[in-house]
């Protein structure tokens, strides 16, 4: 008996959106909100000396731009990010990092 080996293919994805942020510079990290399943619709991206948070619309079929960050030295370039939240009142923390640091 020769056992059949399930081959696991992975899921068909659909292009819904392709976002160009007008810094022109790569986009290095890109990050969903699953601190908190009620923010799980939002994303953050970070590139050049930005990030972005996004809010993913219920048809997902677009996004829109909720907030802007822009560090303030000229020499900084953003690579990551991540989520977190306060621990007292829960509220969303978007933590970046880049060649100056955290």
């Amino acid at each position: 008996h020769q056992q059949q080996q399930q081959q696991h293919h992975p899921p068909d994805f659909v292009v819904c959106k392709k976002i160009l942020e007008d810094h022109g510079k790569p986009i290095y990290s890109v990050r969903f909100n699953y601190t908190d399943l009620r923010h799980s619709h939002m994303f953050a991206t970070v590139g050049d000396r930005r990030a972005t948070v996004y809010r993913l619309r219920p048809d997902i079929t677009d996004v829109e731009p909720v907030q802007v960050y822009v560090d303030g030295n000229d020499e900084e370039q953003l690579f990551t990010c991540a989520w977190s939240q306060d621990p007292l009142s829960g509220a969303p923390w978007l933590i970046t990092g880049g060649v100056l640091g955290i």
